[in-house]
């Protein structure tokens, strides 16, 4: 998670280094390191000086430390900091031609870059900041793994990097192929998974406002190196960042959903839909949690997320992106940071916000398309554009990164072992110091606390009285919760996971399953596949037996949109459990049954689950699901489990 941080923060630790170990002919070869107080014309001078060598693609050179004995001796944090932890701000505000250098890519030009960071000062990036994490273990394994896989990247020899006719960025290039292709396994990289919907998918990302005067989409611009959305998007341009400043020390994996909010997204962790664990989770849903059921979907993913069975948890993060276009959705809008609030402040977990960041910039210009949506004052328009361009997505970057670093110094001031020490001098100075003795014994005030238990807490309603939360927290702490390793027992057996968008060929995955289908089929518009009727009364049968697992839950995922088309929209699914070797006279009676209605006022498509709670043992029994349209001319579904 530490990961700009690092990166940042390797580069003020350097310089210290740098100046006391290397003559000036050495130093003038590494290039520059920017100081306290560059300005931005200056850092755009120094750009393009080395334009070339940013185009290449390698880390930024000059972040070795790996003579310091320190490095070695005391962990990450004393490498880093070796003297004194600096302020964030200090070397953000520090480190400005490489933020530009590492930020470049593709078809955005450096002056775009720096127009940028004159607007998004570091101050700004602090608003950002929201809450951080109570439990810092994950924070200090995400360095450790970090610090790791950079002295594996960067294990050349300084003396030979700065001597002979290579510059350092070849050098070090050369020294990750001999890495690379060596016996010796390299150390991971850090882990960040990044899950969302439409927004943090891309959706406009690439698009570039021509004609501010006509906002027709077949009127626009778009960044032509990039192959997809996705490589646009800020989770991308985060991942370009840091190892730019750094080397290759981390993976972003992006598995943003179009139309998905925060339950779907639990699903896809619970299902393992997302493959191996990461070490760090950032929540980005924000803009399809807000309304609806959007407190218990966040409260189940977090818990989800921090559940006690997990032994080692990752690093969970909240990202904000919702800037609403009038007061009567900011009210709703505002309502949903509050929530997010509440939560973070109650379990723990990590929360930053672009919403924050770039509001008053926004809001304090009505024309401008370079960080909301484009849109918003065509009052022509018959529905909400919520998908902002290219900017959104490069401070969205910034603001993450900003949050790493800020990690990463909080972490390092706040050392275990700078900790154990203080507490070590409390505990000396209360046992020796004495009272006098007209004061007599020293006394104990009763009503000390105890410490807090280190499992999560009951489920935050609106009835828990503090009486009942320290109760029934403390009554959890009494129970053995034993937690398991990431492994195949952590998985939840499914004898079906098909999610639009993340399996790759859904009629596959249904067709051992169909018994039956009169007018369902996969359709894709607005690049979402799912399953469409013909029409009103078109049914599908799917039958599920001889299961290794017991079957205790279904779970579907549908979309919900607007318009005539899908008014009174309406699907039936009902459950059936068939057993074996027995003969049923008549029409069979549902186990469970549930409608899902297909519209909302909302003028957004988002998908939402609905889950059917049964059990049945799938070796002696077989589980028959019928899906029926019984409202409206239209519905979507797009996905649907069967799990243990």
């Amino acid at each position: 998670m530490m990961i700009v941080a690092l990166g940042s923060a390797l580069i003020v630790s350097v310089q210290v280094y740098l100046v006391t170990s290397l003559n000036k002919s050495q130093i003038n070869s590494i290039g520059p390191i920017a100081s306290k107080g560059s300005s931005l014309e200056q850092d755009q001078e120094d750009h393009d000086q080395y334009s070339s060598k940013s185009k290449s693609k390698k880390p930024i050179p000059s972040l070795s430390i790996l003579n310091s004995r320190t490095s070695e001796d005391n962990g990450a944090c004393s490498a880093l900091f070796p003297a004194f932890v600096s302020t964030t701000n200090a070397i953000w505000s520090s480190n400005l031609t490489r933020i530009i250098q590492a930020s470049t890519d593709h078809d955005l030009p450096v002056n775009f870059i720096t127009d940028m960071l004159q607007i998004v000062s570091p101050l700004q990036l602090q608003l950002g900041v929201h809450t951080l994490p109570r439990n810092y273990e994950p924070v200090q394994r995400a360095i450790e793994i970090v610090y790791a896989r950079y002295k594996h990247v960067h294990s050349l020899d300084l003396a030979n990097i700065t001597t002979g006719s290579k510059n350092v960025a070849d050098a070090i290039h050369d020294n990750i192929k001999i890495s690379n292709e060596s016996l010796i396994e390299p150390p991971p990289k850090l882990k960040i998974l990044v899950m969302g919907g439409s927004v943090t998918a891309g959706v406009r990302c690439r698009e570039l406002i021509d004609n501010p005067n006509n906002l027709d989409p077949k009127n626009r611009l778009f960044l032509r190196d990039f192959k997809s959305q996705f490589d646009c998007a800020w989770p991308a341009r985060l991942q370009h960042f840091i190892n730019n400043i750094i080397g290759d020390v981390v993976e972003v994996r992006n598995v943003a959903l179009r139309g998905t909010d925060s339950s779907i997204g639990k699903t896809l962790l619970e299902t393992n839909m997302i493959g191996p664990r990461p070490d760090i989770i950032i929540n980005a849903f924000s803009t399809n949690d807000v309304g609806g059921k959007s407190f218990s979907a966040i409260q189940e993913f977090v818990r989800y997320v921090l559940r006690d069975e997990e032994c080692q948890k990752p690093l969970l993060i909240h990202f904000f992106d919702v800037i609403p276009s009038d007061s009567k959705k900011m009210i709703t809008v505002n309502r949903l940071a509050e929530k997010v609030h509440t939560l973070a402040s109650y379990y723990g977990f990590g929360s930053v916000s672009y919403a924050s960041v770039m509001r008053d910039v926004i809001y304090g210009d009505s024309a401008e398309y370079w960080f909301k949506p484009v849109g918003w004052n065509n009052k022509k328009k018959s529905s909400e554009e919520i998908h902002p361009q290219v900017g959104m997505h490069a401070v969205s970057a910034w603001t993450v990164g900003y949050y790493l670093l800020n990690l990463v110094t909080t972490y390092c001031s706040l050392e275990p072992e700078m900790q154990a020490n203080a507490t070590e001098v409390l505990r000396n100075h209360s046992a020796n110091h004495k009272l006098s003795e007209s004061l007599g014994t020293p006394k104990i005030f009763p009503g000390k606390p105890r410490l807090p238990p280190q499992h999560l807490p009951p489920v935050l309603t609106s009835n828990l009285t503090v009486g009942d939360l320290s109760g029934q927290w403390r009554t959890n702490e009494t129970e053995d919760v034993k937690c398991m390793p990431i492994d195949e027992k952590d998985i939840k057996g499914c004898a079906l996971n098909w999610v639009s968008g993340i399996s790759t060929s859904p009629e596959k995955a249904l067709e051992p399953f169909i018994v039956n289908n009169s007018g369902w089929s996969f359709i894709k518009d607005h690049g979402k596949l799912g399953l469409v009727p013909e029409g009103i009364k078109s049914t599908m049968t799917l039958e599920f037996h001889n299961s290794t697992h017991p079957i205790r839950s279904v779970t579907l995922m549908t979309m919900k949109s607007y318009g005539d088309r899908w008014t009174n929209s309406s699907v039936r699914v009902q459950a059936f459990e068939i057993q074996q070797n027995k003969i049923i006279e008549g029409f069979p009676l549902p186990i469970a049954s549930i409608h899902v209605l297909g519209f909302h006022d909302s003028e957004t498509s988002v998908s939402y689950k609905s889950t059917i709670p049964i059990n049945i043992d799938a070796i002696k029994s077989s589980l028959q699901l019928t899906v029926e349209l019984v409202g409206g001319s239209t519905a979507k579904i797009m996905g649907l489990t069967v799990c243990s």
